[in-house]
């Protein structure tokens, strides 16, 4: 069951908006009824027009998580570098098991955190590619 999460933009939990190009860490805490066996966490980053705009899970990019587990609780973080353009975004977060060759999802949570980002003037779309200029 998902119990909790939070946001830290660069280590700091209290804040208004995520600036562009900062580091935010999420950090989404679970408890297991049972001895599930082997878990999976994955999450969706979604425009607030309800665009997907990038999914991972920790099957996927072991390397983008990391687990702490204590008792019958895991506390999952992810991070990553801010890169979208100003504007209101939603995260979907899930746990799943995996169960033989296939993955049997626990919880699911759809829209379960919000998140904003300042204005971004110079960025006219969703994300600033940093593309070079051309010439």
């Amino acid at each position: 069951m998902i119990v909790d999460f939070e946001l830290l933009s660069n280590g700091v939990a209290s804040f208004r908006a995520f600036k562009y190009g900062s580091v935010i860490d999420v950090f989404v805490k679970f408890r297991f009824i049972d001895g599930s066996g082997p878990v999976t966490f994955g999450f969706n980053i979604y425009s607030d027009a309800n665009v997907k705009l990038f999914g991972s899970n920790s099957h996927l990019n072991p390397e983008r998580f990391v687990l702490h587990e204590a008792g019958g609780e895991t506390c999952c973080r992810f991070r990553f570098a801010n890169v979208l353009a100003g504007g209101h975004y939603f995260i979907d977060v899930g746990v799943s098991v995996h169960d033989g060759d296939r993955y049997r999802p626990l919880q699911t949570r759809r829209r379960m955190i919000h998140f904003s980002v300042e204005p971004t003037p110079w960025c006219s779309g969703i994300a600033d590619l940093s593309l070079p200029a051309a010439r």
